[in-house]
């Protein structure tokens, strides 16, 4: 009995010894799930009150139209602006045509007034010809003399004034009353 109750005593002190272990251990794991599970709750975020959010996402929206609002004026002055280009490059274009146009019609006016000159300066010289040959032989015909040119002066100062020329005496005769005649040539 002696060596059975010494082999129960060892069996009964191993089995309680795992059985300490075996609840320490079971005790370590349910802490450790516990740290765990308190760490997990500190891991989630918090959130926010679903009327901060509706505050937020109208402030949100709010901004989003005023920026839609601003894109779209600023779409509708570039395509205003480019009108008002537009126009003024139409305008231009008009008046440069309007002022050839004028160019054109006051360089044939000219033209016109021009023939219309040299046809009646062909007409008064076939009408003078006409004249002329209608006159018969009277008088010689002149050749067309040029015009005399006075004669030009220097405008700078002489070497030496010329001498006065005293006028020509005038020729007198005495008529049968005594009174004096002069002749002019």
């Amino acid at each position: 009995k002696d060596k059975s109750s010494k082999e129960l005593k060892k069996i009964s002190r191993s089995l309680h010894h795992i059985s300490i272990q075996n609840s320490l251990l079971h005790n370590k794991i349910a802490g450790l799930k516990e740290v765990i599970q308190t760490q997990k709750k500190h891991k989630k975020k918090s959130k926010t009150l679903n009327l901060q959010q509706k505050k937020w996402a109208q402030e949100q929206r709010a901004e989003e139209l005023r920026k839609a609002k601003i894109a779209e004026l600023r779409k509708a002055n570039k395509l205003y602006k480019e009108k008002i280009a537009e126009e003024k490059r139409v305008q231009r274009a008009r008046e440069k045509e309007e002022r050839e146009q004028a160019k054109a019609q006051k360089a044939a006016e000219e033209a016109k007034r021009r023939a219309q000159k040299e046809r009646d300066k062909e007409v008064q010289n076939a009408q003078k010809a006409l004249q002329l040959s209608q006159r018969g032989r009277g008088r010689p015909l002149k050749a067309a003399a040029a015009k005399k040119k006075p004669a030009r002066r220097s405008v700078g100062a002489r070497r030496a004034p010329k001498p006065a020329t005293p006028p020509p005496p005038s020729r007198t005769y005495k008529l049968k009353s005594g009174r004096t005649a002069t002749l002019y040539n």
